[in-house]
């Protein structure tokens, strides 16, 4: 199923992710559920708002700007809602850089309850010669 076709959760998932492209960490908290879960890339997990709102607002200090494009997105029984994204960066050496992810949520109505979201950020934090193949 593509974004938008359907799928009642991707308007919101998707404002999440333009305020978190935006740094505004404060207004993105709206959309997790007080006791939220995040498992981001290799770290681990989080609880709570606070604790999310911790660990996301010290990961975007690392680039300029960041966008994130939904590709698809899927939305099962019980919650579960399932999605591709590209996530490209701004940085601050002035590259650009492109990668691929993946997230599997358990959301209750416009609340994510939790986020384990799967990224290879080594190209981000790579040397600007060494994205070569992923910068666009």
């Amino acid at each position: 199923m593509s974004v938008g076709k359907g799928t009642a959760s991707a308007p919101w998932i998707r404002r999440y992710y333009e305020l978190c492209g935006a740094k505004d960490i404060d207004r993105a908290m709206e959309f997790w559920a007080p006791e939220g879960v995040l498992r981001f890339a290799n770290f681990e997990p989080v609880v709570g708002r606070e604790a999310i709102h911790s660990v996301l607002g010290g990961i975007v200090d690392n680039w300029v700007k960041e966008t994130h494009t939904l590709l698809n997105l899927w939305e099962l029984p019980g919650g579960l809602v399932v999605f591709e994204m590209d996530v490209a960066f701004d940085r601050h050496d002035g590259s650009h850089v492109v990668v691929p992810g993946a997230a599997v949520c358990q959301v209750e109505g416009e609340r994510f309850l939790e986020q384990r979201i799967y990224v290879d950020m080594s190209p981000v934090f790579a040397p600007s010669d060494a994205t070569a193949g992923v910068v666009s």
